[in-house]
């Protein structure tokens, strides 16, 4: 979105005329946009006409759920937002939205077959409905040891249905789904020669190096990664393997915004701000909605026709602050921290609910940690990084000692602003250990 390269593109030009589409489609439709969009003609809008739209936040999501409905009929379907930061939204869908999502399938004599697809259902974000001769997708609810009992005897099975190939080749599941799959498969001492599997798309949390590297080798798979948020269902990006960022398609036109000013910024790092497109999004139509990630723009991707976006973490969740020229600095992500927990086997972990009881412990779950942020009395900026462990660092001393150091000087070594802060004295990095549940898990930081 930010280089120039972009606004030549076919998928910019898709965009933007699906921007002018969304536009009139949201005065004729929207109560809350009917007042709240600028009077300019749709047929000469820009990109950056966005600007002058108003963000829509969470909080606008909560107060006005209905006035974003541009349909007035029951919905086809509705899910939930994760209530990461509160109370979960109800975000409406429609009957075109789910032929969007899910094409029919036409079959012509003599074309490749397509993929068999293993997936799960939402959890606790509610349920889009999914037809399977559609999408040529067997769904298991992954809840307890059995269904994944029943997975892994999907994924070693051979199917005879026309216009597909034999087995399953791809798995869609949310990142902890994964984990928990790898983690059931070797507790279980399962033979993987028996599956077919060559991809498995992830999506939902941040997906570690180290992570990565365990699931491609023990499924000898390849991982696609994917991101998204459940306020536009059909906006998701996917990892490119030209360039490494994440890509959206035509469904929706994103930027971002500077998190202190709200400028729109044309490069650089920002709060991610997505506007769904119609004719994508029918019902739920929203502009420059702030799902309150922190996004870094990557090099212009010819692959992609445009320059693509690096997650970095909540935006309340990372460190920021002035240099000794008044310039701000972007210090420490969440995502610096979290992939050299996240496979740590001496950090304590907090298990999502519904991946309860499937394997002996919860050691493929969320790290715990969080940073905090406080004032020496001179003044002095501190960065205090707190990890729960599995062992009590009071007792076992030496160890917290090497833990702790390694992880300091990693954070060092890899974000040169941080060093070059702490170095001269305009911050101070600190890492503190709790014993086993010291850290309260609402304090937790999951990305």
């Amino acid at each position: 979105m930010a280089d120039g390269h972009n606004h030549a593109s076919p998928l910019m030009r898709e965009r933007l005329e699906g921007l002018r589409q969304t536009w009139r489609y949201a005065l004729a439709h929207s109560p809350y946009y009917r007042d709240r969009l600028p009077r300019i003609d749709p047929d000469r809008i820009t990109a950056g006409d966005l600007a002058a739209v108003p963000v829509c936040s969470r909080q606008d999501l909560a107060d006005q759920p209905m006035a974003f409905r541009c349909e007035t009929g029951i919905p086809a379907f509705t899910v939930f937002t994760g209530g990461t930061s509160g109370q979960p939204r109800i975000i409406f869908g429609t009957e075109e939205e789910l032929d969007a999502r899910q094409p029919p399938r036409e079959s012509a004599p003599g074309a490749e077959p397509a993929m068999l697809v293993l997936a799960t259902d939402a959890g606790h974000h509610g349920f889009v409905p999914l037809v399977p001769g559609r999408r040529g997708c067997f769904q298991v609810p992954l809840r307890n040891r059995k269904n994944y009992r029943w997975a892994l005897d999907l994924l070693a099975g051979s199917y005879d249905f026309v216009g597909y190939g034999p087995r399953i080749t791809l798995a869609m599941l949310p990142l902890p789904a994964v984990k928990k799959l790898v983690h059931y498969v070797l507790e279980q001492g399962s033979d993987v020669s028996r599956l077919a599997l060559e991809y498995i798309g992830t999506y939902a949390w941040y997906l570690s190096p180290n992570w990565r590297r365990f699931i491609e080798s023990t499924l000898n798979v390849t991982l696609l990664n994917h991101f998204g948020f459940s306020e536009i269902p059909i906006a998701v990006a996917r990892e490119c393997l030209v360039c490494g960022a994440f890509h959206y398609g035509p469904q929706v036109m994103w930027n971002i915004a500077d998190p202190l000013t709200g400028d729109i910024l044309p490069a650089g790092v920002g709060k991610l701000q997505a506007t769904s497109l119609y004719p994508y999004t029918r019902d739920h139509i929203i502009f420059r909605y702030e799902p309150g990630d922190l996004v870094e723009v990557g090099d212009y991707c010819s692959e992609a026709g445009e320059a693509g976006f690096y997650f970095r973490g909540r935006v309340e969740h990372s460190v920021v602050l002035p240099d000794g020229d008044g310039r701000r600095q972007w210090l420490l992500f969440p995502v610096d921290v979290q992939r050299h927990l996240d496979f740590d086997p001496t950090v304590a972990r907090m298990e999502e609910a519904r991946f309860t009881g499937v394997t002996s412990t919860g050691d493929d779950s969320f790290a715990k940690w969080c940073i905090l942020r406080s004032n020496r009395s001179d003044g002095r900026p501190v960065i205090t990084v707190v990890v729960e462990m599995k062992y009590s660092p009071a007792l076992f001393r030496a160890e917290w000692n090497r833990f702790s150091g390694h992880l300091r000087a990693a954070l060092l070594a890899e974000r040169p602003p941080l060093r070059t802060f702490v170095e001269s004295g305009l911050a101070d990095l600190v890492i503190e250990g709790r014993p086993p549940g010291g850290l309260p898990d609402e304090q937790v930081f999951q990305c």
